[in-house]
């Protein structure tokens, strides 16, 4: 996990930036974390990288701790997902799409 601090992560919210990671790892295990304090709005970030179609995946598998960190305990803690740059899901070929072409106005007969 790499971390750019501008302020102190206060023990509460690097518990839950541990249990997101950990959740994320069981079920992801080749995802990468970054975290980043400010933003807009100000609190802290947890950037996860993953190779999926749907990256919102993610988010689906810890929505019940995301909610209780943001309800339950008022934290300003953050999940936001990417893809990597050079992504194999993103190179996959897509389905081939049909093209419908008018024929060629034949010439007619010269007189």
């Amino acid at each position: 996990m790499t971390i750019y601090d501008v302020r102190e992560i206060s023990p509460q919210e690097q518990t839950a930036l541990d249990d997101f990671e950990r959740l994320i790892h069981a079920r992801y295990p080749d995802a990468t974390f970054d975290v980043s304090v400010g933003g807009e709005p100000d609190g802290v970030y947890l950037t996860v990288t993953v190779d999926l179609e749907d990256s919102g995946e993610v988010i689906d598998h810890i929505l019940d701790r995301l909610l209780e960190v943001h309800i339950d305990e008022g934290l300003p803690v953050y999940v936001v997902t990417a893809r990597p740059v050079q992504s194999p899901a993103a190179a996959r070929p897509k389905a081939p799409s049909t093209v419908f072409e008018s024929p060629a106005p034949r010439a007619g007969p010269s007189n």
